[in-house]
């Protein structure tokens, strides 16, 4: 994971959220979670929206919630990227 060290058990934690599927309020066990849920992700590779909510809600029923928080995070800039793309040219479309 990036160097990072954590002062839990990240593996242990990590299963503790896929089992009762809780997703914590602290801002440092979340990043360990986002970071772990990562570790599905190809480097290099693009995944598409529809492709990363499929990947995240094998761990969590509500991954627009994880894809949302890797963006506040930074840790997946690519996909706010997109977003805000779509959203300009939406808003766009609506003003023509």
């Amino acid at each position: 994971m990036a160097g990072i060290v954590f002062p839990f058990d990240v593996e242990e934690l990590f299963e503790k959220f896929v089992k009762h599927k809780a997703f914590p309020a602290n801002d440092f066990k979340k990043q360990a979670i986002l970071l772990k849920l990562l570790d599905n992700f190809e480097d290099e590779k693009v995944y598409s929206e529809t492709e990363v909510t499929s990947i995240l809600e094998k761990y969590y029923d509500d991954p627009i919630l994880l894809r949302r928080e890797l963006i506040n995070f930074g840790i997946c800039v690519e996909i706010l990227t997109r977003e805000l793309t779509g959203l300009l040219r939406e808003l766009l479309q609506q003003k023509i």
